[in-house]
């Protein structure tokens, strides 16, 4: 059992590891959330952690995966590490630590789990302006290991010899590839690497990074420069914030909504559905709004808001497209289990997925911060989804139908217009209404 701390070390949870290892479970049990105890704001070993980052030369801190680890490491004398608690690492831990410190040494598993969470948490940090270098242990070992079969010295040699971010996630993306010098291998190992470089707000840290990757990679520094501009001006339909819509100042109830004449407004394309061919989900891509929603979900894994928001209002019901219902639902299963469930994800794609999947890690890369906290913007992803749902719908019926299928077609023009404009709280109303529809 362990005491989890504030940052002012009051015990404020406690976490247990498991006697008996259940399936979809993590190895560590924790408190449920309370008031005093949001997992995406406490970091475990950060009280101790704390002032000897702020007393150190460089003012670093080293983030590990596990509690043991975290103990370990303190032992041995490395007391500047800390762990996130049993979670993804987030914004939140990362401005903490921003507060004390000015760089960081990433120490996590060195597999594929690992290898994807050391690039996620270097975004993360690199977004604060903040370096990144990472100490790979050898043969399979983590912190607690290591320091078991060697003296702390040994550990410090590594830290000390540490490889940059770039060089790393360079090395990680290569080793994925059987043919690493041929040109599509070196296109996805560079689109992978400028989707990290993009999330650094420091421009003469990027300009490094720039530099480093350029040499690593055998290109021209100029032409990484130019990909990073093409990336970064390309026009986003739907950014990772999506800008909420004003709200009606006078807002009519459904029933007393007057008649309007079924016509698109001027602004609008007219919904055409279209008939897909057979495995239309691997020549079609979705819809830009699906593939800004798993940007999002990608960008904000282990988000129990976000997860609660998806499932209360069925928006996998929703989705239009194969690949985006499971890519939710292997989404789901990751929050579920507190596992990462993406590595196998990832591994049961084909290349036409794969490729989709790929376009997905470079669009969160290139999210935008937000002041809203995720669960309002994922509010504004449910009424897009859902707004798109139901031109569907009134697409599907016959333009020359009977009175109901023309009083359909009239409800489901005004609803379309509520959910672009109304409050969050009849969308729910709206969407709860569609859903029992459909049922009937």
């Amino acid at each position: 059992m362990f005491t989890i701390r504030d940052k002012q070390g009051r015990v404020v949870a406690f976490s247990g590891r498991l006697l008996k290892e259940k399936k979809n479970t993590g190895k560590y049990v924790n408190s449920p959330e309370t008031t005093i105890f949001k997992k995406s704001n406490v970091l475990f070993g950060f009280d101790r952690a704390v002032g000897e980052i702020s007393r150190s030369t460089h003012h670093e801190f080293i983030a590990c995966e596990g509690q043991i680890d975290c103990i370990r490491l303190h032992m041995a004398g490395f007391r500047n590490s800390v762990a996130s608690q049993g979670t993804a690492f987030t914004e939140e831990h990362a401005r903490m630590l921003r507060r004390v410190a000015n760089s960081a040494i990433l120490m996590y598993d060195d597999d594929a789990a690992g290898h994807k969470a050391t690039i996620r948490v270097a975004g993360i940090l690199l977004a604060l302006e903040m370096p990144v270098k990472v100490v790979a242990l050898p043969d399979g070992d983590d912190p607690d290991s290591f320091l078991c079969k060697h003296k702390p010295e040994d550990l410090q040699k590594l830290i000390d010899g540490g490889e940059s971010i770039m060089s790393f996630q360079c090395r990680a993306e290569m080793a994925k590839e059987e043919n690493p010098k041929s040109l599509d291998a070196v296109q996805r190992v560079t689109k992978a690497v400028l989707a990290t470089v993009a999330k650094c707000t420091s421009p003469v840290l990027r300009a490094a990074m720039i530099d480093e990757a350029a040499g690593l990679l055998s290109l021209p520094a100029s032409a990484l420069n130019d990909e990073m501009e093409k990336a970064m001006s390309a026009p986003r339909p739907l950014a990772y914030a999506p800008t909420p819509q004003p709200q009606a100042k006078n807002d009519i109830e459904p029933e007393q909504a007057e008649p309007e004449v079924d016509e698109p407004p001027p602004d609008e394309t007219p919904f055409v559905p279209e008939v897909a061919p057979v495995n239309a989900h691997k020549t079609i891509p979705p819809p830009k709004g699906e593939m800004s929603l798993m940007e999002f979900l990608l960008e904000n894994e282990y988000d129990a808001d976000v997860a609660r928001l998806l499932r209360e209002t069925d928006s996998q019901s929703a989705l239009s497209h194969d690949f985006s219902r499971k890519f939710a639902e292997a989404w789901l299963e990751e929050v579920d289990s507190g596992t990462d469930h993406f590595a196998a994800f990832q591994q049961a794609l084909d290349e036409s997925e794969r490729t989709l999947f790929d376009r997905i890690l470079l669009g969160a890369g290139k999210a935008q911060a937000s002041a809203l906290p995720p669960s309002e913007i994922m509010q504004e992803h449910v009424r897009l989804l859902w707004k798109a749902e139901l031109e569907r719908r009134r697409g599907a019926l016959p333009v020359d139908g009977d009175d109901e299928t023309i009083v359909r077609r009239m409800e489901l023009t005004t609803r379309i217009k509520r959910l672009r404009q109304a409050p969050w709280s009849v969308v729910e109303e709206i969407i709860a209404s569609e859903r029992t529809a459909a049922k009937g």
